[in-house]
Parts: C-alpha cells; structure tokens; sequence
C-alpha cells in the first residue's frame, strides 16, 4: 500500500498498530455493521488473551473465538439458527455463566 497521511490506513496497520495481546474489546454492532476487515485482520495477526464484549455475538465472536484470539466473552447473545451455541461451546471449552442479562464465557 502507499504511504499513508493521516487517520487513514490499511486494516493491516491498524489492528498492528493498536490492538495489543490482552486487550479489551467492545463490539457493538447488534447482529449489522461490524467491520469484518478487522475482525479477520486480528485473527490474521494471531493477537491473544483478549476481554470481548459484545451485545450480539454471531460472526465477530465465532471467528474470533475459533482463531483463538479470546479468553473471556462477556455478551448478552451467543447464538445462531442451527444450533451453534452448543457448538460454540463445545468448541470454546468455555464455562458459562449468567450475570443478569449478560453470559460471561470464560475460556
């Protein structure tokens, strides 16, 4: 890519830039609108150890937890048509519990 001036660059530099091993991340897109570009782009750069909230986990948190990217999910949805939750858990490994209105996955 060329050179870059200002705010404006690749998904690649981005997440290089300024997602870090053990972060938190907020996703917030409720089932639309999530920037995939840069939720494949993390799981492309193998970053680990995150925090992921997320009010609506379908594709966000599926790629990112089957990347291996995520340690802890705190969301208040986790589930697809077919069948995926147990699927995701089973895959995940993770313990579920119930806080409220939210689910904390802890892997």
């Amino acid at each position: 890519m060329a050179e870059v001036s200002g705010k404006v660059m690749s998904a690649k530099e981005a997440v290089d830039r300024f997602v870090h091993n053990g972060d938190e991340l907020v996703i917030g897109n409720y089932t639309v609108g999530s920037c995939a570009e840069l939720v494949y782009e993390i799981a492309r750069q193998r970053k680990k150890g995150f925090t992921l909230y997320s009010q609506s986990g379908i594709f966000d948190v599926e790629v990112l937890v089957a990347g291996g990217c995520v340690d802890r999910l705190v969301t208040t949805y986790v589930m697809r048509s077919g069948g995926k939750k147990r699927r995701f858990r089973r895959r995940a490994g993770a313990e579920c519990r119930n806080a409220g209105n939210r689910r904390l996955y802890q892997f």
